[in-house]
C-alpha cells in the first residue's frame, strides 16, 4: 500500500495521558513552536482535554477568531498544551510553551497596543520566563504585566470607571507589582492601582475575589465583585460588593444560606425583556430575605428568583453566560447540579426569563465551569467545558459542543482506552504504519496488548502483542542491527508474543525476538548512534544490567552483543538525543542523575563514544530531573532544548 505518514527517521516520543499524538513527521512536543500542521485522520482522539477546564474566551490573535479553554490539563486534544490552548474549529493548538500551572480566569483587554489574551491562574511561569499570576498573550509571544501578582489570580474583568477601560484582577494576593492591594487590583496597560482598600475577611479565614462584572444598576456603570470575602474597604459585605470606583458599598440585601456558607462564583448581565440586571449564581438559598436556589436576580434594586433555581447533585452554580441557540437569547448555566424543580438538567441548564429548560440530556460528570459561544466556521454554538466525560449521546472528556439541539464532541475519533506512552512510524514490510505503544488493551475497538498497528485506515494487532497484564509500552524505534529493520520496544514487560522477553524486545514484522537477553529494570528511551565504530541502538532507563552486563542506565546494542557506556550514569536516563555541537555527533542523556561516568553532571550529559562530560553545572534545583530533549535550529544555529 501507499504510505501515509512523513517519518523522521529516529523519531520515537514519550507521551503520558490517553491520546495520541498524532503529529506525523513534526519535531518533537518539548519545541516551543509546532512545526507543521497536523492531519487527523480516522481512528485519533481529539475529543478534548485530559483535565478539568475551567476558563474559555474567543480571541482573534491574527489568525482569525478561535476559542481558547484553559486549566489543569497537559494535554487538548492530542497536542502538548501546558495548561492553556487554542481551538480553531478543526485542530487545538499550543501557546509556545504555556505555562507552568493552573489557568483559572481569561478575558481579552486591549491596553492600547492591540487586543490581547490575558491569562490568570497559579502559575509562576508562560514560556519559560517568570512571570507569575497574569500574563498576556498577543498571538504569538508571552509578556509580563510589572510584576504580576503575589498570589492566585482567579477572575479577570474589563471595566470602565470613568478613567477609560481597565482590566481588573482578582484573586488571592496582597500585592500587585509593587502596589499593596488586597485581592483585587486595576491594571491600565502599564501601571497598578488598588481599589481603596480591597476585600478582605475575619482574621482566620482566606479571602479570595472569584467573580467580576461590570453593570449599571440604574446609578451608573460599576464593578460587581463576588467570591469569599466578609469585608470590602471597611463595610461589611458577605460575598458580594460594588466599587463605583472611588468608594466600596454593600449590595442591599444580602446573600445567605442556612446551613453552610455563602459563595459567589459567577456574575453576569442578562436582558430577559424587562430590561439589563445582573444574574448572580453559587451556592446560597436567600437574597435580601428572598428564597432562592443557587442563583438569583439582581436589577439594582431587588432581588428576584428565577423560578425554582437549580439544586441537586452537590450543587452550585459555577459559570452563566448568554447565548442565542436558536431559541432566543437566553442565559445558560452551568455547575454542578442536576435539577431545576423536577426537570432533570445535568449540570448545564437554560434560562430565557421565563422558565428552565435542559439541554438534551445535559452532561455526565463532576461539573461544567465554563461556557462561551464560539462559531467554529459550521456555524455559532456554545460550548460547554467542566470536568465530565460524556453528553447524554456522545463521549467527550472535558468539552462539548451544543448547537441548540444536539451535542457534539470537539473533534472525532475512535481512539484507544487507555494511556499512550509512545509512538514511531515504521516499515514491517507493509508500507509504513504507525505504531503505538502504552498500557491499553485496545483501539478502535480492535482488542490489542500494550502496542498496535494504525495503517491509516485500522487498527491491527503485531502478534500477541507485548503479554504483560501489568505492563507498559514507554518507547518504540526502528532499527537495523545488521538482520533486517525491526521495530525495537523498550518498557516495563515480561513477556512478548507469548515469550519471557523483559523490557526490551523486537517486532520483525511477523514475530517477536528477544534484543540479546534481557534487561533487569525498565527501558525508556532509545537512540541510534555511530561512536566511529558504526551504528548501534542506544538503550536508556532504569535498568542496572543489560543481558548480565553492569551497565548502570544505559547500554550499546551493536547486533551482537551488549555494552555498557564506562561507568554509566547514578540515576534514571529518561531521554536521549543526538547532536553535534561542533565538536562532532555525540549522544545526549538526560534525566534524574547527579553522576555520569563518575562526573558530576547535574541530570544532564554528554556521552562521545569514550567519556562522559558534563553540560556546564547542568540542571540545578532542590528537585530537578529533565525528561525530554530535542534538537532545533531556531535560525541562529541547530541547538539542543531539554
Amino acid at each position: 500500500m501507499s504510505s501515509r505518514f512523513t517519518r523522521t527517521a529516529g523519531t520515537s516520543w514519550y507521551v503520558s495521558p490517553p491520546v495520541i499524538l498524532a503529529l506525523l513527521g513534526c519535531l518533537p512536543p518539548v519545541l516551543a513552536q509546532p512545526q507543521c500542521e497536523v492531519d487527523w485522520q480516522r481512528g485519533f482522539h481529539q475529543d478534548g482535554t485530559n483535565r478539568y477546564i475551567g476558563a474559555t474566551a474567543v480571541f482573534d490573535d491574527g489568525s482569525g477568531r478561535a476559542l481558547y479553554a484553559a486549566g489543569s490539563f497537559d494535554m487538548a486534544g492530542s497536542v502538548n498544551a501546558d495548561f492553556i490552548a487554542k481551538w480553531d474549529g478543526a485542530v487545538w493548538r499550543r501557546l509556545n510553551s504555556g505555562v507552568d500551572g493552573r489557568v483559572r480566569a481569561l478575558v481579552v483587554f486591549d491596553d492600547g497596543s492591540g487586543p490581547a489574551l490575558y491569562v490568570g491562574g497559579q502559575f509562576q511561569l508562560a514560556g519559560g520566563d517568570a512571570i507569575p499570576h497574569i500574563v498576556k498573550w498577543d498571538g504569538a509571544n508571552w509578556s509580563p504585566l510589572a510584576g504580576g501578582t503575589n498570589g492566585e489570580v482567579r477572575s479577570l474583568a474589563v471595566h470602565d470607571d470613568g478613567g477609560g477601560p481597565a482590566l481588573y484582577v482578582g484573586g488571592t494576593f496582597d500585592h500587585a507589582g509593587a502596589v499593596a492591594a488586597n485581592n483585587i487590583a486595576k491594571w491600565d496597560g502599564s501601571a497598578w492601582s488598588a481599589l481603596g482598600a480591597g476585600v478582605s475577611t475575619d482574621p482566620g479565614l482566606q479571602p479570595n475575589v472569584r467573580t467580576i462584572t461590570s453593570f449599571n444598576d440604574g446609578n451608573g456603570r460599576a464593578l460587581y465583585v463576588g467570591g469569599s470575602f466578609d469585608i470590602a474597604g471597611k463595610i461589611r459585605a458577605n460575598r458580594f460588593a460594588k466599587w463605583d470606583g472611588v468608594t466600596w458599598s454593600a449590595i442591599e440585601g444580602e446573600l445567605s444560606r442556612q446551613r453552610f456558607g455563602v459563595s459567589v462564583a459567577a456574575l453576569h448581565v442578562f436582558d430577559d425583556g424587562d430590561g439589563d440586571a445582573l444574574y448572580v449564581g453559587g451556592s446560597f438559598d436567600h437574597a435580601g430575605g428572598v428564597e432562592v436556589v443557587n442563583i438569583a436576580r439582581w436589577d439594582g434594586e431587588s432581588w428576584s428568583p428565577l423560578g425554582l433555581g437549580v439544586r441537586g447533585g452537590s450543587g452550585g452554580v459555577l459559570t452563566l453566560t448568554v447565548f442565542d441557540d436558536g431559541n432566543g437569547s437566553a442565559l445558560f448555566v452551568g455547575g454542578r447540579f442536576n435539577l431545576t424543580g423536577g426537570t432533570a438538567v445535568d449540570k448545564v441548564a437554560r434560562w430565557n426569563g421565563q422558565q428552565w429548560s435542559a439541554l438534551n440530556g445535559g452532561i455526565r460528570g463532576d461539573s461544567v465551569s465554563a461556557l462561551t459561544a464560539f462559531d467554529d466556521g459550521s456555524g455559532r454554538a456554545l460550548y460547554a467545558t467542566g470536568e465530565f466525560t460524556s453528553t447524554r449521546d456522545v463521549l467527550s472528556r472535558n468539552i462539548a459542543r451544543w448547537n441548540g439541539q444536539d451535542w457534539s464532541r470537539v473533534g472525532d475519533g475512535d481512539g484507544v482506552d487507555d494511556v499512550v506512552r509512545a509512538f514511531t512510524t515504521f516499515d514491517d514490510g507493509d508500507g509504513e504504519a504507525l505504531f503505538v505503544g502504552g498500557s491499553f488493551t485496545s483501539a478502535g475497538g480492535v482488542p490489542l496488548s500494550l502496542i498496535g498497528k494504525w495503517d491509516g485506515v485500522s487498527w491491527s494487532p503485531l502478534g500477541l502483542g507485548v503479554d504483560d497484564t501489568q505492563g507498559d509500552v514507554l518507547v518504540l524505534m526502528g532499527f537495523d542491527d545488521g538482520t533486517g529493520p525491526a521495530l525495537y520496544v523498550g518498557g516495563e514487560f515480561q513477556r512478548a508474543g507469548g515469550v519471557a522477553i523483559r523490557n526490551i524486545a523486537k517486532w520483525d514484522g511477523t514475530q517477536w525476538l528477544e534484543v540479546g537477553g534481557q534487561m533487569d529494570r525498565s527501558v525508556r528511551a532509545f537512540a541510534v548512534y555511530d561512536d566511529g565504530a558504526g551504528e548501534a541502538l542506544y538503550a536508556a532507563g532504569n535498568l542496572r544490567t543489560a543481558n548480565g552486563v553492569p551497565a548502570n542506565h544505559i547500554a550499546r546494542w551493536d547486533g551482537l552483543s551488549w555494552s555498557a557506556l564506562g561507568d554509566g550514569t547514578d540515576g534514571t536516563i529518561a531521554a536521549l538525543e543526538v547532536f553535534d555541537d561542533g565538536g562532532g555527533a555525540a549522544l545526549y542523556a538526560v534525566g534524574r542523575f547527579a553522576t555520569a561516568g563518575g562526573a558530576a553532571t547535574n541530570h544532564i550529559a554528554k556521552w562521545d563514544g569514550n567519556e562522559w562530560t558534563p553540560l556546564g553545572t547542568g540542571l540545578r534545583g532542590s528537585n530537578a530531573s529533565a525528561h525530554a530533549l530535542a534538537v532545533y535550529d531556531d535560525d541562529n544555529g541547530r541547538g539542543s532544548g531539554s
